[in-house]
């Protein structure tokens, strides 16, 4: 029985694919699925709307020719596209068949049937909440509660409360007892997200329950006993915050069980685009708007940023070029800076520029060893479009597709204005600078 009637049979292959390849990158596909693999690179060797293969395709012919075909036959997640009314309880899909991600694919198949305390540490945005919940959904307690506790955005004077739960009278406007985040996963697994965000006081609260695996509510005196897996992520440096004194060393020990750094979406160069393309796909049909195709200048453009914001980014950028493209092909153009000012009489603002990284052009001048700030990225397009158009604000403008007001704004703000009325600059002919030199 097909499990995605809601898609077209070209979306469903798409589908499929994602899966087996997913699959396959945990060391687990099995024999049935496998004989499918030439079927899948047939059909994924067009897409209707370009006529272009699949980047599937590809992924799908390495796993025929390395000979990844295990015998045994396992029970796996569904990593595949999300659909429409599909469960919140759903992981959502994992994609990635990069070399970086291996070593994360097998940290985490080591542990699935065991109670182990994990630690995921990496950046923001680089899906740790995604593979807390594969973990959960791959484990025995699967079918249990999976509760996510962002420690960062309770409020101080709430968290005891919120983690432990309170009896009847604890506080003014406790009219009834309550459970806590520990009470409700029991059973499960709770997902402390940003632990490092905890002040000290919580930190030891925390210690002692995870010592004893039991909970007493605010304002109550009788301990509940836990059945619960803990799984933690921060984007802190942990080792750093226990030697500043901000992090407590016996809780760090505590939850440094098992360790699992994921990495940045720039250290993945061969995922970006299938991520890319997943997003673009689930938004198309989140909100019922055509994607056609990435043009190949596009996908060259979203394979040469660097991503400093990593998968959420990636994200969220696809969703404003697919609202801006609105059905067309879509281009480099649509894919616009976060850091934007909003759109003005239709043109789009800063576009998302290539950051060097290895083996790719970046800016011109842009040291491989060095990190680049968003601003510092912003000032040097900035400043590189205003040369190439001759020091000409109106052209330049035009090209970067903002209102010469924007662009004198952002120009005076870098000092690129007074650079040029110092005569640091060659000037032409045009929509000059008041008080540039004329060159």
């Amino acid at each position: 029985m097909d499990p995605h009637p809601s898609l077209s049979p070209y979306d469903a292959v798409v589908a499929w694919a994602h899966r087996l390849v997913t699959v396959a990158m945990n060391g687990r596909p099995t024999p049935e699925w496998v004989a499918l693999i030439d079927a899948m690179i047939e059909a994924l060797h067009g897409s209707p709307q370009t006529g272009a293969p699949h980047p599937l395709a590809q992924a799908l012919a390495r796993i025929r020719e390395e000979g990844r075909v295990p015998a045994k036959t396992a029970s796996v997640p569904v990593m595949v596209p999300s659909r429409m009314g599909a469960s919140s309880a759903t992981p959502p899909p994992l994609i990635g068949t990069s070399p970086v991600m291996q070593p994360v694919y097998r940290a985490i198949g080591l542990i699935l049937e065991t109670d182990i305390t994990v630690m995921l540490t990496g950046s923001t945005g680089t899906g740790k909440d995604v593979l807390a919940r594969l973990i959960h959904h791959q484990s025995s307690r699967r079918n249990r509660p999976f509760v996510t506790v962002n420690c960062g955005a309770i409020p101080r004077e709430l968290i005891e409360s919120e983690l432990f739960g309170y009896e009847k009278g604890a506080f003014t406007g406790a009219d009834g007892a309550k459970m806590g985040h520990f009470e409700r996963a029991n059973q499960g697994t709770i997902f402390l997200d940003e632990v490092g965000e905890l002040p000290l006081d919580m930190q030891v609260a925390l210690l002692r329950v995870l010592q004893n695996r039991e909970v007493i509510r605010v304002g109550g005196y009788t301990p509940v006993s836990l059945d619960i897996r803990v799984i933690a992520a921060t984007n802190r440096d942990l080792t750093a915050a226990v030697a500043n004194g901000s992090f407590r060393s016996d809780l760090y020990y505590r939850l440094m069980v098992y360790p699992i750094r994921v990495p940045d979406l720039r250290e993945r160069p061969e995922d970006i685009l299938p991520l890319a393309l997943h997003f673009l796909h689930r938004f198309s049909a989140q909100y019922r708007i055509p994607f056609h195709a990435l043009s190949p200048a596009a996908q060259s453009h979203i394979q040469a940023y660097a991503w400093p914001g990593n998968i959420r980014e990636l994200e969220n950028t696809m969703l404003r070029a697919l609202i801006l493209a609105q059905g067309d092909i879509m281009m480099p153009h649509h894919m616009i800076s976060p850091l934007s000012d909003p759109v003005e009489g239709g043109r789009t603002m800063t576009p998302l520029l290539p950051i060097g990284r290895s083996g790719r052009e970046g800016p011109v001048g842009h040291d491989e060893g060095v990190e680049m700030t968003l601003a510092d990225i912003e000032a040097q397009a900035l400043s590189q479009a205003f040369q190439r158009h001759g020091y000409n604000v109106a052209q330049t403008a035009k090209a970067l597709g903002i209102s010469r007001g924007t662009f004198y704004s952002k120009a005076q703000k870098i000092g690129l204005m007074q650079a040029v009325k110092r005569g640091d600059s060659p000037r032409t002919n045009g929509d000059r600078v008041p008080g540039g030199r004329h060159g």
